[in-house]
């Protein structure tokens, strides 16, 4: 019984008073399955043990698994125990985080693998990294070749083509940009996505 008590955190005192009773220790939730034990109790002498939780003296909860046995025909007496489940559940649920931390290791590392792969047919395209620098080129030959001329000012075509080198120069620097993120080895993000925006940006 001190143990038990102990275990609540009510002393003797407490008990004398009145103020520790099984149906005042067992919250709500749990109240239903007390009561089939006290009739499995009363039909077969014996209570399976089972896990459920007491309410302390601070209002703060303790997991326990608890049976019962009865001494002879009359029920009136036996013996029970509880077993304070506190450590077993805390190193159930440090198991738990365990292997969550380990499922999200698995899955970055098999993003990571699509990533290289991804990249891999990307480098072999070479597409996507050689036409935003073709283009800059391009422009900025043009440029040199109207600036050359002296025609820039009267045509335009010299700030044109400046713009047009900014622009294809921010491009490329977008798509390396986006070639590191794909394969660095980081947790995938899901973001949503413009599908009209992708194509239009794309076109260029």
């Amino acid at each position: 019984m001190k143990a038990f008590l102990r275990m609540v955190q009510y002393d003797r005192e407490d008990l004398a008073l009145g103020r520790v009773s099984w149906t005042g220790l067992t919250p709500m939730e749990g109240r239903e399955r007390d009561e089939r034990s006290v009739a499995e109790l009363k039909a077969t002498g014996t209570v399976q043990p089972y896990e459920k939780e007491f309410l302390r003296k601070d209002g703060t909860r303790v997991p326990v698994l608890i049976g019962s046995a009865a001494f002879g025909e009359r029920r009136d007496e036996g013996v029970a125990f509880v077993v304070d489940l506190t450590e077993r559940k805390r190193v159930e649920e440090e198991a738990r985080e365990s292997e969550r931390g380990d499922t999200a290791r698995v899955h970055t590392e098999l993003a990571h693998a699509n990533r290289v792969a991804t990249m891999g047919q990307l480098s072999a395209s070479n597409c996507p990294r050689s036409q935003p620098a073709d283009h800059g080129g391009s422009h900025q030959r043009s440029s040199r070749f109207a600036l050359a001329a002296d025609r820039a000012a009267a045509s335009g075509r010299g700030p044109a083509g400046a713009r047009r080198i900014v622009r294809d120069g921010n491009r490329a620097g977008d798509v390396i940009a986006r070639i590191r993120a794909l394969i660095r080895k980081a947790p995938s993000r899901k973001d949503g996505l413009d599908i009209n925006e992708a194509i239009l940006e794309s076109l260029p």
